[in-house]
């Protein structure tokens, strides 16, 4: 692998958090999550990491382009997301491709935006993620 696209391609994990907040900071509970479909955003932490033991952080947008439920019991539960990071607030590309697509779970979720694209309008569900409020 050459070395621009290694640096491209970091190692990262993801940050857990308790419970999301909104856009604005106000906290939501947990069940929220549970209200995202396909098209919606969520923020997710990432934590990149490098050969050296170097760590350096970044908040990114994603766009939930597929959902898995869990097969048993309420199949209403999602299990975990899948969704495409998004080119909002400049981005810093040399952490991770645009369009880089990832899977994550409910707790990794960090914000939960009122807004979707792409004309910047509400959430399709945004009325039932508030009503989750902590």
């Amino acid at each position: 692998m050459s070395k621009s696209k290694e640096m491209m391609h970091k190692p990262y994990t993801l940050k857990t958090f308790s419970n999301p907040e909104t856009w604005s900071g106000q906290p939501l509970h947990k069940d929220a999550c549970h209200k995202l479909q396909v098209g919606d955003i969520v923020r997710l932490f990432l934590m990149f990491g490098d050969s050296k033991g170097v760590f350096i952080w970044g908040k990114y947008y994603f766009q939930i382009t597929k959902v898995d439920h869990y097969r048993y019991g309420s199949t209403d539960k999602i299990r975990k997301f899948h969704g495409t990071v998004m080119d909002i607030y400049c981005p810093n590309w040399d952490n991770i491709p645009k369009d880089h697509k990832i899977s994550w779970r409910r707790e990794h979720i960090m914000e939960i935006p009122g807004w979707s694209l792409p004309s910047v309008n509400i959430q399709h569900n945004r009325q039932q993620v508030l009503e989750h409020k902590g």
